[in-house]
């Protein structure tokens, strides 16, 4: 499985937001919940540190960095049926 790597820089508008709803907001293909286990996990990192504190409020200038799974590959086909 492929991964997709995501550098993300808090602008000042970002500035008190915590990490998942930031994350959330940036790259939208995960849920707040999704992110907020993807940080529980250890797999984002602010500043250079792992951070395993969803609720973290970020600050301008931040620099946020993560790893996402690319969606596995389907080998489903639809089927040509008479209506």
């Amino acid at each position: 499985m492929s991964q997709r790597r995501l550098h993300l820089q808090v602008a000042s508008d970002g500035e008190g937001v915590r990490l998942d709803t930031f994350l959330a907001r940036q790259a939208p293909e995960l849920t707040r919940s999704a992110w907020k286990r993807h940080i529980e996990e250890s797999l984002v990192s602010v500043d250079g540190h792992p951070t395993v504190k969803p609720g973290l409020p970020l600050k301008a200038g931040m620099a946020v960095d993560t790893t996402l799974p690319l969606p596995a590959a389907t080998s489903l086909e639809g089927e040509s049926i008479a209506i």
